[in-house]
């Protein structure tokens, strides 16, 4: 790929892969990945949304506190990885603006639906992503060298910004101070300045998915090579910000306030710089853990649930707001609380109904009910025959 004499950029084709029967149409250890982050997210999300406050005992509320927007990090890499994929997928050279539609037009129905949870629920996701996928629409064609340019300065200028965000956290009031404003506006103001996933850094996570989608297809030494460095510099990140933040309390330094301080904290909402670093690297650690578990077990029926529970991650994400938001209700309509054991039962039954839901549509059914309705909108083909797949779906 290189650029024209005018500056316009001539993408980059991809050598398609041609599937086999020991090749199928979608890669496991991926849909394994997006069925582990939506049982965090669920975790979390329930967590937050049910105000349950501080887990019993400690090292649990410890446990869950650190997946915070781990989760959500994952399926941004995922997505710009499927990104990738799907693009590689179209084959011809004069498919990347037929590519750029559909991914636009994937775009807006996020954003649609994602608009719809955001009113009920601030930490929305879906919204978000759909800023992304129209980003990466015209990105994902981009030479290797330049991608990798754009992520690192997104990732230096999300360090400054991060602990900005962390030190002055009133970005939040300022968001609920526009409500009844213009809804672009306000869309806006939460890309940017979001206590939740706002471009920086969540969209570095996406360009990192885009480059790891073009290794595909990829061996277990580069599986093994993500999980160990992922694990390694999530480990010492967490391991330097937990002791330096302890020897300061022993010290009586308040952390609070100071910007210069706030690079040693590892924080989800909002994020901060030593996050940006351990939830990637770890994310990355999940991603290879889960293709190095999938290529080692195949489709074992202990295993295969899962494949269905993440190949139906759209439609369960949005299963389980709903779920959270009747729950709730349900409840406080009842003049009962939640408390901890109530918001662990409605996560045990979500999963579990997840579950068993996804095996038994998979069994009939290529993609889940959402996924079906978005792609059929999305091309526009509600009879056109579909064209051969030759990549693996992500």
């Amino acid at each position: 790929m290189h650029s024209g004499g005018h500056g316009t950029v001539v993408e980059e084709h991809f050598q398609p892969r041609v599937e086999t029967a020991w090749q199928p149409s979608r890669i496991d250890g991926l849909d394994l990945a997006r069925a582990i982050a939506l049982m965090g997210m669920v975790l979390v999300n329930y967590k937050a949304y049910m105000q349950v406050g501080t887990l019993s005992p400690l090292w649990l509320n410890s446990l869950v506190d650190f997946i915070f927007g781990r989760a959500a990090t994952v399926f941004v890499i995922l997505a710009g990885i499927s990104v990738t994929l799907i693009f590689r997928r179209t084959g011809s050279p004069g498919s990347g603006n037929g590519f750029r539609r559909y991914l636009l037009r994937r775009g807006i129905l996020l954003l649609a639906a994602g608009s719809c949870l955001w009113h009920w629920w601030a930490a929305d996701v879906l919204h978000f992503y759909a800023l992304y996928i129209a980003l990466g629409a015209f990105l994902v064609a981009w030479p290797e060298r330049r991608l990798w340019l754009l992520t690192i300065v997104i990732a230096l200028i999300s360090l400054p910004v991060c602990a900005q965000l962390t030190v002055i956290y009133d970005f939040g009031d300022h968001l609920a101070g526009l409500d009844g404003r213009a809804w672009g506006l306000r869309l806006a103001a939460d890309y940017l300045v979001s206590n939740y996933y706002p471009v920086f850094p969540w969209f570095g996570y996406f360009l990192v998915g885009l480059l790891l989608g073009r290794r595909e297809p990829v061996n277990r030494s580069f599986h093994w090579r993500l999980l160990l460095t992922g694990l390694i510099i999530c480990t010492i990140v967490e391991t330097i910000s937990a002791g330096v933040l302890t020897w300061l309390d022993q010290q009586d330094v308040e952390v609070q306030g100071h910007w210069g301080l706030a690079f040693l904290r590892s924080e989800a909402f909002p994020v901060t710089p030593l996050f940006v670093i351990s939830s990637g690297a770890g994310g990355l650690a999940v991603i290879g853990l889960c293709r190095l578990a999938a290529a080692w077990v195949g489709r074992s029926p202990f295993v295969f649930p899962l494949y269905c529970f993440g190949k139906l991650s759209l439609t369960l994400y949005v299963g389980h707001l709903l779920w959270a938001f009747g729950f709730v209700f349900g409840i406080e309509a009842l003049g009962g609380h939640v408390g901890q054991i109530e918001m662990f039962a409605s996560v045990g039954v979500f999963c579990l109904a997840g579950i068993g839901f996804a095996m038994v549509w998979c069994r009939y059914f290529k993609r889940g009910p959402l996924e079906t309705l978005f792609y059929r909108i999305a091309h526009l083909e509600w009879n056109r025959p579909r064209p051969m797949v030759t990549l693996p779906e992500a």
